[in-house]
């Protein structure tokens, strides 16, 4: 064999094996990434999917804001009614929850009301393409929905392949401390009933309103067609609360007419730890506010 020759067997050789190798790394992390990730998202994420043989009569499914913002035990012993959060991060959207609410009602009876619950700013994510959004299609959507997203946004792959490679190296350094890392994260999840207090803390600019890039139709269009699937769900829209400073630049005012069922509404810029993160405080009042509009329904 020519020097040529030998150089591009080797060249070939060695792409074709890291070819192997990163799908091996794919494939093996889409279906354990809850026993090899230190990424909170991944670990929240299982336990959603891993709730089963519940009776709750309000189940929050949303974003972070939902995340951080609604303590579900406050809302029980202020309601008198059994309420789990199942909120995600807002890299999310419709789809995501579309499916978490399928698999949620498939393993568990069926509550009396869903609270679809969001930020302001969360159809902005919506539209993109993140591995937040990737991982959850990639595990736990149906065969179809995986290639249709797959032949949309190729780039997923590319996403979902290099946290993988990133995490499978992660834990063979540190592999000893990822059940610690899971379990404290469960752990709390169990206490709370899927509350978590944000870890946020970017108090800079959070007058600064963030400019409502997305189409107001879209997403109009998006609340309804879930609502549609699950037309036989008593589906409630709740628009999260904003800064005080931000609500009277009336920059969001009237811009979620239609589309939810409660009016938007502002707490003190005490009570938030960023833009759309409420600290624990916050998550406190704004429960109690949440509550008493459960109980006006």
């Amino acid at each position: 064999m020519s020097p040529l020759k030998k150089i591009v067997f080797l060249i070939v050789s060695f792409f074709s094996l890291s070819l192997i190798f990163i799908i091996f790394c794919t494939v093996f992390f889409v279906n354990n990434f809850e026993k090899i990730s230190f990424y909170e998202y991944d670990i929240l994420l299982k336990q959603r999917m891993n709730i089963k043989d519940q009776n709750n009569d309000i189940i929050i499914i949303g974003d972070s804001a939902g995340l951080n913002g609604l303590v579900s035990n406050n809302i029980q012993n202020v309601t008198g009614k059994s309420v789990v959060n199942l909120s995600l991060y807002a890299n999310n959207g419709i789809k995501s929850y579309e499916i978490l609410l399928k698999n949620y009602l498939e393993n568990n009876k069926t509550p009396d009301t869903v609270v679809l619950y969001f930020s302001v700013i969360a159809p902005i994510n919506w539209k993109l393409i993140t591995y937040e959004k990737a991982i959850l299609i990639f595990r736990y959507s149906k065969l179809s929905d995986k290639i249709t997203f797959i032949f949309k946004n190729p780039y997923s792959i590319i996403l979902i392949s290099n946290r993988s490679v990133r995490a499978l190296i992660r834990y063979v350094i540190f592999g000893k401390e990822q059940e610690k890392f899971a379990n404290k994260i469960l752990d709390e999840l169990n206490k709370t009933k899927g509350f978590i207090v944000s870890k946020s803390d970017k108090k800079e600019n959070i007058c600064e309103a963030i400019n409502p890039d997305f189409s107001t139709k879209q997403a109009s269009s998006e609340i309804k067609n879930i609502r549609s699937i699950f037309s036989t769900l008593n589906i409630k829209v709740y628009i999260a609360p904003v800064i005080k400073c931000i609500y009277q630049q009336n920059i969001y005012t009237g811009l979620y007419d239609g589309m939810v069922d409660n009016n938007l509404y502002f707490l003190e810029e005490e009570y938030f730890n960023d833009f759309s993160h409420l600290n624990i405080n916050g998550a406190i009042k704004n429960s109690n506010i949440f509550s008493n509009w459960i109980l006006k329904q």
